[in-house]
């Protein structure tokens, strides 16, 4: 009996130590952090600079003490030499640095602090208003040549890496069949739309399943070579029977153009079709 009354007793007590070292060692971790915090500010070093700008005096101050300071201003310059000497903390270098200058600095953690001119809200505290800022814009970006009177062809086209180019401006022929002629002709394919032209022919028969041209006696596009362009980029369009439902405006540059449109796949030197893709835009009356 006596012995597990002691046996008790000693329980209680390895028990009650437990306990009381659980709660006293996070305190003393947290002490410690704080303590830590407080030397690190507060260390002294000695100090030795002379220079002749301040960012040459913050550069060597941070070397020498180890501490991160920044600033987003542009610092004023010193006449003559600026003189830090002797054994003191880090903001007391920085204050003797910037004396004179209206500048002071903020510390932002343990080690590291900001230049800062006190003249300049502090935006971290305050709101600033700007004025208002007003942008203007078009709802669509149209960069279509307009078209001439009745809306069947346009004034221009796609000249390869000379851009949308007026037909009076260009060095070539150039047509371009509009979306509405595409629609008034009710054209199904490309080739319905290019028997408009009376340069081009197209030798394929109406129920075949591929679509070939003749550019002024040169073929284009045999051989399902893909020498249609699209949007000025060869190899995109279908290679068969293309359909006009896609197209904004169909465009023929005639006579030789690799300078302009780019090497043909299959060296047609009769001239260039280019699809001009649709464009999403706002709602038609």
């Amino acid at each position: 009996m006596i012995f597990n009354q002691a046996r008790t007793k000693t329980y209680s007590l390895i028990s009650a130590l437990l306990v009381s070292t659980a709660i006293v060692v996070p305190s003393t971790l947290g002490v410690t952090a704080a303590q830590a915090q407080t030397e690190i500010a507060q260390a002294s070093y000695l100090f030795d600079i002379s220079v002749t700008s301040l960012a040459e005096g913050v550069a060597e101050i941070g070397a020498i003490s180890g501490w991160r300071i920044a600033y987003t201003i542009d610092l004023p310059p010193i006449e003559g030499n600026r003189v830090v000497r002797g054994e003191m903390t880090t903001p007391q270098a920085v204050e003797m640095l910037l004396r004179g200058t209206g500048l002071s600095y903020r510390q932002t953690g343990n080690n590291s602090l900001i230049v800062v001119d006190p003249s300049i809200a502090d935006t971290q505290g305050e709101t600033t208003l700007l004025d208002p800022v007003r942008i203007e814009a078009n709802a669509v970006n149209n960069d279509l040549t307009p078209a001439y009177a009745g809306g069947q062809v346009a004034t221009g086209g796609r000249l390869g890496m000379l851009g949308n180019t007026d037909i009076m401006d260009a060095p070539v022929s150039i047509t371009s069949y509009t979306s509405e002629k595409i629609a008034d002709q009710q054209a199904q394919t490309i080739a319905d739309v290019l028997k408009n032209d009376p340069s081009i022919r197209t030798p394929n028969s109406g129920g075949g399943m591929l679509d070939t041209y003749q550019i002024r006696g040169f073929n284009v596009n045999t051989g399902n070579s893909g020498e249609m362009a699209f949007n000025g980029v060869y190899g995109v369009a279908p290679t068969y029977r293309t359909l006009s439902g896609f197209a904004e405006r169909v465009e023929v540059l005639k006579g030789p153009a690799a300078l302009l449109a780019g090497m043909a796949p299959n060296s047609g030197v009769g001239g260039v079709i280019n699809i001009v893709p649709k464009r999403a835009g706002g709602r038609r009356p």
